[in-house]
């Protein structure tokens, strides 16, 4: 991000199709604590039991962090692809 934070966030993972198409919602309001620091890079461990699975196949799961008072959500999002097994 661009500012320091210090303090509690949640995450919201979904899956969608690479190319579009429906997505999944995995969990949501996962809660995570933050301490950054302006232009800091950092990795947030995140555990969670998913509400469903979509069909198998590739996807693209997305990580949405969301930061109370966060006025700028164009970098809230990262993306990885993942493969769901039968």
């Amino acid at each position: 991000g661009n500012a320091a934070y210090s303090g509690p966030a949640t995450v919201d993972v979904s899956v969608v199709p690479p190319g579009g198409g429906t997505t999944t919602v995995l969990a949501s309001a996962i809660p995570v604590k933050l301490h950054t620091n302006a232009g800091q890079i950092k990795k947030v461990k995140v555990t969670f039991t998913p509400a469903a699975l979509p069909a198998p196949g590739a996807y693209n799961v997305e990580l949405r962090i969301n930061l109370p008072g966060d006025a700028n959500s164009t970098n809230d999002i990262a993306t990885s692809l993942m493969t769901v097994m039968t």
